[in-house]
């Protein structure tokens, strides 16, 4: 975590989006530990102003739909979920357990540093 905590205080933290199939609430609270202003994560529906418990927008597998008319310099990422939003990407730096390594050379993606946790 500290290896990717280094490359996250070498950006620009106003370029920075924070994107995370976890919940909209967890993600806000992570995004404003870091210092990162912008930020998705996945929502929950709402009926008369109380959560359902059902999720409205699910980002996971789906991050890249957010991107896919913008420009992406930059990703890390430990989701392999996460495959076609890093082919989307100038630069992709992957956080994996070294059991997962398989399953990452199988999506095909142009890994420019690999973060062995």
């Amino acid at each position: 975590i500290s290896e990717s905590h280094k490359i996250l205080n070498s950006k620009n933290k106003k370029d920075i989006i924070l994107v995370s199939a976890t919940l909209y609430p967890v993600a806000k609270s992570i995004a404003k530990h870091l210092g990162v202003r912008s930020f998705y994560g996945s929502t929950l529906m709402k009926e008369n102003d109380l959560y359902t418990g059902q999720i409205e927008t699910d980002l996971l597998g789906n991050k890249h739909k957010l991107f896919e008319h913008r420009k992406i310099v930059f990703i890390a990422t430990d989701n392999l979920s996460d495959s076609k939003l890093c082919k989307l990407s100038n630069e992709v730096v992957i956080i994996s357990k070294s059991k997962h390594l398989k399953l990452w050379a199988k999506k095909k993606i142009k890994i420019d540093k690999l973060i062995k946790v």
